[in-house]
């Protein structure tokens, strides 16, 4: 992962583009991020990785996969692209990471740490709340296809 510097007017027009943050949201909430890109083929994290991050997608796809009981053979939890939010569970609590995430087309995201999220908590805390807000929105909408997709192989 190689960090670049945050390019204030572009990168705040991509980060409009995630429905709950408003643009005043993002303003608040760039000082706290770095920019990434990352090359296709490369893991983002790996099952069992500390959760150290979460990550919006500007550009590029990812694919989230959680390992079988039979070797080699992972299930493809989902595909995410622009606009998505990934990792968003490193927010709510400390585990490791429940799933693997590998860049399958180049791409360029935002990511915020677990320790520049407590930061924006304490220094700007109704930004932190829409974040949190994002995440969870995010989780529950997933959750929900887990259980149609479980209920359709029964």
């Amino acid at each position: 992962m190689s960090t670049l510097t945050v390019s204030d007017p572009e990168t705040l027009s991509e980060l409009t583009s995630f429905p709950f943050l408003s643009a005043s949201d993002a303003e608040e909430l760039l000082p706290y991020l770095e920019i990434d890109e990352i090359a296709s083929g490369t893991p983002l994290w790996m099952e069992g990785d500390e959760s150290a991050f979460v990550a919006f997608i500007l550009s590029g796809r990812f694919e989230e996969r959680k390992a079988t009981e039979f070797a080699d053979k992972p299930i493809v939890v989902g595909i995410y692209g622009a606009g998505s939010i990934i990792g968003e569970s490193s927010l709510l609590d400390n585990q490791p990471r429940a799933l693997t995430a590998v860049c399958f087309e180049d791409a360029k995201l935002l990511t915020l740490s677990r320790d520049r999220f407590d930061a924006l908590l304490q220094e700007k805390p109704q930004t932190a709340m829409q974040i949190l807000k994002g995440a969870n929105l995010t989780l529950s909408f997933r959750l929900r296809k887990a259980f149609d997709r479980l209920a359709a192989i029964f």
